[in-house]
């Protein structure tokens, strides 16, 4: 028995004017897993702009991960427990001042068994952020949303404005089972 995963798109958002979040609502409770993907910028040229993800409208201690990201010379990596939300450290602003204006930094974001009522929910994201004179900042995170209510409402915040052209794409992963003859 083989495993076959079906994605459908649920929502979709691209700017043609700059905000302050991207945010999902009534998530339909019919899929069993999340993917998340953003093309964004953030209008904050200088310092490090953050991609900041939260759940359910949910801002207390309920999120805890682990992440890595290296630029080629330097890895940084952490451990944060206990925070208010999942945060993707200095990715999405032109911080060195060299991004063209169609340049945006990319996060794909996993959330899975997103309806489970019993469990708390698993999540994992990679991200990657352009530079053109520096080395470019990639990594990963992986943690958890303490909670075990099912996911309904996905908010995507930044530090500054998301710049007109910024997107986000809210997909929902079904796991069906399909038998294969060899």
């Amino acid at each position: 028995m083989a495993i076959e995963n079906t994605m459908e798109l649920i929502g979709k958002s691209y700017l043609t004017s700059a905000t302050d979040y991207f945010e999902f609502t009534s998530i339909p409770q019919t899929f069993t897993d999340l993917y998340l993907r953003l093309s964004v910028r953030s209008s904050t040229t200088s310092g490090n702009s953050n991609l900041l993800i939260i759940l359910n409208g949910v801002t207390g201690t309920s999120y805890r991960w682990n992440y890595g990201q290296g630029n080629g010379s330097t890895i940084t990596r952490g451990a944060p427990s206990s925070q208010p939300w999942f945060e993707v450290n200095g990715t999405i602003n032109n911080e060195d001042g060299t991004w063209g204006s169609n340049t945006f930094a990319t996060c794909n974001f996993y959330i899975g068994n997103y309806t489970n009522s019993t469990l708390y929910k698993g999540v994992s994201a990679e991200y990657a952020s352009p530079r053109a004179s520096s080395t470019a900042v990639v990594g990963s995170m992986v943690g958890d949303f303490v909670s075990t209510t099912a996911i309904s409402n996905i908010q995507v915040n930044g530090t500054g404005n998301f710049v007109t052209g910024s997107a986000a794409y809210l997909y929902g992963l079904l796991r069906s089972s399909t038998t294969t003859s060899v």
